[in-house]
């Protein structure tokens, strides 16, 4: 069963602490591993929602952690692919409004699916010590437009998300391609 409660006593140190139901229960366990990769760091305070469960000694811990935004918690892959939505229906509404062509959604929208695609195989590829994707390959991908599906597939499949060179140049490639896109739409009639 799905519960909420507040982080305490959390030892970012040790990177863990315990979550206070409210209910006058025990308090259950709580460690770092237990929250999604890709969410920031738990401090005292915060709202979370949980798994219930229960140790090798019958002690309350907490599965499936996740941080509450807004009385409301979010898996990272949710997040990131509510942001690459939006992205895409922004571009979408450039195009709407006439000030670029159709076939720019359309092109954000399959660089965004094909870079959802590279991202996953590439993951396969890690984990199987199988022919990798090179990173200059999916950075082409971020700057034709399939940045919004990068972003959702490096949240979705845990992948680069902690290199921070790579994360460097993912963020310059979506820099160059917003900046593209702006020019792009301010030189159509």
């Amino acid at each position: 069963m799905r519960k909420t409660g507040r982080i305490v006593d959390w030892n970012d140190a040790k990177g863990y602490g315990f979550i206070d139901s409210g209910d006058g229960g025990r308090q259950a366990f709580v460690h770092i591993n237990d929250f999604p990769r890709g969410s920031r760091r738990p401090v005292d305070g915060d709202e979370v929602s949980y798994e219930e469960a229960e140790d090798k000694r019958g002690r309350p811990k907490a599965a499936e952690a996740r941080l509450a935004v807004g009385g409301v918690s979010f898996h990272p892959a949710a997040s990131a692919g509510l942001a690459a939505l939006l992205a895409l229906a922004a571009v979408g509404g450039i195009a709407a409004a006439e000030l670029a062509p159709w076939w720019v959604p359309a092109a954000f929208i399959t660089a965004s699916l094909v870079a959802v695609a590279a991202y996953g195989l590439d993951k396969k590829a890690a984990a199987t010590d199988g022919r990798r994707i090179p990173d200059v390959v999916l950075h082409f991908l971020s700057i034709a437009g399939g940045w919004p599906g990068a972003f959702y597939a490096q949240r979705r499949f845990h992948h680069k998300t902690r290199k921070t060179a790579f994360q460097f140049v993912f963020a310059l490639t979506i820099l160059l391609n917003v900046t593209a896109l702006f020019l792009f739409c301010w030189s159509c009639p």
